[in-house]
C-alpha cells in the first residue's frame, strides 16, 4: 500500500477529513461496519406541489426532512472518514488520531474501532484536553454485526454529550443542543427498519434545562414503498385549548400515495383518531378528522391505496 499523509479535522458530528489514502481488504471490512446515511434515510416522494398537499401527508414530509437531517449532521463525517487511511492498524483495530481539534483549541480527538472474536464490530469516538493523559472521554459509541452484502447487518450508535459538557466541552451550536441520541437499524434484509430517539436542548447556548424528545422508527421495502411511526406534543385540536400528544403512523407506495394515522394519546382528545388517504401529487383522497368541519371530512376509505404492512 502506498502510504499518503493526511490532514484531519474535528466538526459539528463527527471526522471531517482533507487529504486522501488508500484501503486495504482488511481496512473496507472495518469501513463497512460503519453506519451510511443513505442506507438509513427515509425515501418519501418529494410532493411536486404543497399547494393541495394532505395535511397528515405534510406532516410526514416534515418529519422525514427532519429525520434525514439527523442522519446528515451526524453520519456525514462518517462518509468522508471511509475514504483516508487509519493513522494504526491492529489485527483487529483501526484507530484515527490523536488529532488536535481544529475548531476547539486545546482539545484533541481519536476514532477507534475493534473487530471482536464473533467478527461483529465497535466503534467510539473521544476526545480529551491537550496534555490530559490518556482521559478519553467519549462521545460517539456505537457496534454492528454484519450480514452478507456490504454494509448489511445489525447496528446501533449513541451520541451522548453529558460527559463532555460536565468537562466544558466548547459545543458549536448545532452539535450542542443534542444531549443523546440513540439510532438503532437493521439493514440485513427487507423491510429494513430505523428507529431515531433524540433529547435536546432547544434553547441552547442560552439554557439547557428545557429539553425536547424525538422518537421515529421508519421501515422501507426494497421496492420503495415505507413506512414512518412518529409522535408529536402541540394543540391540535382546535376545540381544546389543552396539549395535546399524538402518534402518526404514515405509510406510502413507491409512487408516494399513501395513507396516514394520527392518534391522540394524551391530552383532553385523548382517544380520538384522524385518518387520511392521498395520491401520487399527495392531494387528499380521504379524510376523516372528528374534529374538522363537514368541508374537511371527504371521499371514501375505498380510494385508500392498499400498502403492505411493514
Amino acid at each position: 500500500m502506498t502510504s499518503k499523509r493526511c490532514v484531519f479535522t474535528f466538526t459539528t458530528a463527527l471526522v471531517l477529513a482533507v487529504g486522501c489514502g488508500n484501503y486495504s481488504n482488511e481496512d473496507l471490512e472495518f469501513m463497512n461496519a460503519l453506519p451510511d446515511k443513505t442506507d438509513l434515510s427515509a425515501n418519501l416522494p418529494a410532493a411536486l406541489t404543497t399547494t393541495n398537499e394532505a395535511e397528515l401527508a405534510t406532516d410526514t414530509h416534515d418529519t422525514v426532512k427532519t429525520f434525514n437531517g439527523i442522519l446528515d449532521t451526524v453520519l456525514g463525517g462518517v462518509e468522508l472518514i471511509r475514504s483516508y487511511q487509519p493513522t494504526g492498524r491492529g489485527p483487529d483495530s483501526r484507530t484515527w488520531g490523536p488529532i488536535p481539534a481544529d475548531k476547539q483549541p486545546g482539545w484533541q480527538w481519536q476514532f477507534v474501532m475493534t473487530r471482536l472474536p464473533d467478527e461483529s464490530f465497535t466503534y467510539e469516538f473521544d476526545l480529551e484536553p491537550v496534555g490530559a493523559g490518556d482521559a478519553w472521554l467519549p462521545f460517539i459509541t456505537g457496534n454492528f454485526v454484519p450480514a452478507p452484502g456490504v454494509r448489511r447487518g445489525v447496528g446501533s450508535f449513541t451520541i451522548d454529550t453529558t460527559a463532555l459538557r460536565n468537562a466544558a466541552f466548547p459545543f458549536d451550536v448545532p452539535t450542542g443542543r443534542i444531549d443523546t441520541l440513540t439510532v438503532s437499524y437493521q439493514t440485513k434484509d427487507f423491510p429494513i427498519s430505523v428507529t431515531m430517539h433524540l433529547v435536546s436542548f432547544p434553547n441552547f447556548p442560552l439554557e439547557t434545562t428545557t429539553i425536547n424528545t424525538f422518537d421515529t422508527n421508519f421501515g422501507a421495502q426494497a421496492d420503495g414503498s415505507g413506512a414512518l411511526q412518529f409522535s408529536m406534543t402541540g394543540n391540535f385540536i382546535p376545540v381544546t385549548s389543552a396539549i395535546e400528544t399524538v402518534e402518526v403512523m404514515s405509510q406510502w407506495l413507491p409512487t408516494g400515495a399513501g395513507r396516514a394515522t394520527l392518534t391522540v394519546t394524551q391530552g383532553d382528545g385523548a382517544g380520538m383518531m384522524q385518518t387520511e388517504c392521498w395520491d401520487a401529487s399527495f392531494t387528499a383522497t380521504f379524510e376523516s378528522k372528528p374534529w374538522g368541519t363537514a368541508a374537511e371530512n371527504i371521499g371514501d376509505p375505498s380510494l385508500c391505496p392498499a400498502i403492505p404492512v411493514l
